[in-house]
């Protein structure tokens, strides 16, 4: 599976912007081509292996930042890009969009971002429910950082959720699916 470049700019500029002075020691934590790439610039809209770049900038960041705690590490990282995001190339369309709109096109959006799996959503109201399918055990993570993403989400287009929770359910020996349920008072 691979990400897109925009995915692991963010995560630069998270490390830059909460973890400035220690920057140069997350990069050289990573793994040595992962270095590299973080090191010779993340171009957007190029396609990274997303287990050597994303899911370990995600460990390195857990290990160096948040005392090893990979699940806050990975939330806070998808919250960050998703305000990030939002703010940016995202910006007008959901300044213009109702929530409805954006809930019918998050699939569309889920594919910028990753080569494989899928991303629907069930409405039920004031609660919401991101069903994540396509994911390696081992990729697991990645379903947190969506997590802290669609708290972002939210709070952009309507109003911050009362309660984000995420699950995973092991679908075989390989692959695991991801519910990530929000809900509102």
């Amino acid at each position: 599976m691979n990400i897109k470049g925009t995915a692991l700019i963010s995560t630069v500029n998270f490390v830059k912007k909460y973890f400035a002075e220690q920057y140069e020691e997350f990069l050289f934590a990573l793994p040595e081509k992962i270095h590299i790439i973080f090191q010779e610039g993340i171009l957007a809209s190029n396609w990274y292996p997303v287990k050597e770049a994303y899911i370990e900038s995600t460990i390195t960041i857990a290990n160096l930042f948040y005392n090893g705690d990979v699940e806050k590490a990975a939330y806070e990282l998808g919250k960050f890009s998703g305000f990030e995001a939002l703010k940016g190339i995202y910006k007008i369309f959901v300044k213009i969009a109702s929530m409805d709109f954006v809930l019918k096109r998050l699939d569309s959006i889920f594919a910028t971002y990753y080569s494989e799996g899928g991303l629907k959503v069930e409405d039920k109201g004031k609660v919401k429910i991101f069903k994540i399918t396509g994911f390696k055990k081992d990729e697991a993570i990645i379903i947190t950082r969506i997590a802290g993403w669609a708290e972002a989400l939210f709070t952009v287009i309507s109003k911050a959720p009362s309660k984000v929770e995420h699950t995973y359910i092991e679908v075989s020996d390989l692959y695991i699916e991801g519910d990530i349920v929000i809900t509102w008072d």
